[in-house]
């Protein structure tokens, strides 16, 4: 089968294919028409999971994009979805348990010999 070529002129593009190539451009193309839209998805700020305030005071300081309709703010879930992961935080490894001074007081006193076992009597 010959391969596609493509001329270009100014505002129009020519494409001269075989009908198979154009069954799959016309795929390619209604697949990307009907492909959902997440990332223009627009969501209020009481649907979007998160306290309005904290949204609110995040547009306010430009770490979060949002559009105004009347009253009501909205932003894009791709957006909403990128903040929230910039503010996910971590566990913390655990810490190690503290040792307290009875704690270190009981040890020398093992290692000393003062401390023995206790059996209880029958």
């Amino acid at each position: 089968m010959p391969s596609s070529t493509e001329r270009t002129t100014e505002q129009n593009r020519i494409v001269v294919c075989t009908p198979d190539e154009l069954a799959e451009l016309v795929r390619e193309a209604v697949a990307a028409a009907l492909a959902p839209r997440v990332s223009s998805e627009l969501v209020p700020l009481n649907r979007a999971g998160v306290p309005v305030r904290t949204l609110r005071n995040a547009i306010r300081v430009g770490e979060l994009v949002a559009a105004k309709a009347g009253r009501e703010y909205l932003v894009e879930r791709s957006a909403l979805t990128a903040w929230l992961a910039a503010r996910r935080v971590r566990p913390k490894s655990k810490a190690e348990p503290v040792e307290t001074e009875v704690d270190r007081a009981l040890a020398r006193a093992r290692r000393a010999g003062a401390l023995r076992p206790v059996t209880k009597a029958a």
